[in-house]
């Protein structure tokens, strides 16, 4: 077996346990209590809330680190540009839905917390992973020159693929290590 599917099966191994890890925290013993009920609505345990949304980073960010290294700059601006938009477009409609439905059978009191029903609207519903949507899309679209030269380091990708053997030193000399 090749250092290279050794460093693979490693990492995969690790993701998994990370992702175990994070779905087990639904499980937990702990009173957290209700913290997103209020006049706006009453949501899940929090322990669950917690458990959904670090398994989508868990799912979402290493699938945006991979498209970091993967992808040109102007194709990663690109794709940042387009989650983003896509998310606030996601956002816009979540919005227009509660306007459309929650709206008209809310009573004068209720109205008043449209704001808070909007924030307890994205936070509970886990199934559409919006807010890491955009975050992973905002990964994406770093700016690339200290995120490349990191990924060429840690990754140990050829220094021919962004540069010339000057990328070995720098790396070398920031304690990261050199490329193979």
């Amino acid at each position: 077996m090749s250092w290279s599917n050794l460093r693979i099966m490693v990492g995969m191994i690790a993701w998994g346990l990370v992702a175990f890890s994070t779905l087990s925290i639904a499980q937990w013993r702990v009173d957290w209590g209700h913290g997103v009920c209020g006049p706006w609505g009453c949501g899940p345990p929090l322990q669950a809330l917690l458990a959904c949304h670090l398994t989508w980073f868990v799912v979402l960010l290493p699938l945006a680190t991979l498209l970091r290294i993967a992808l040109t700059m102007n194709q990663q601006r690109l794709l940042a540009s387009l989650i983003v938009a896509i998310g606030f477009v996601v956002l816009v409609g979540v919005v227009v839905f509660e306007l459309i439905t929650w709206w008209p059978i809310a009573t004068e009191m209720h109205r008043g917390y449209l704001l808070q029903r909007l924030g307890f609207v994205v936070v509970t519903h886990v199934d559409l992973p919006l807010t890491q949507f955009v975050v992973a899309g905002m990964i994406i679209g770093i700016p690339a020159k200290p995120w490349s030269l990191i990924s060429n380091c840690c990754f140990r990708r050829a220094a021919s693929h962004r540069g010339s053997n000057e990328s070995d030193h720098e790396c070398e000399s920031r304690g990261w290590g050199g490329s193979t």
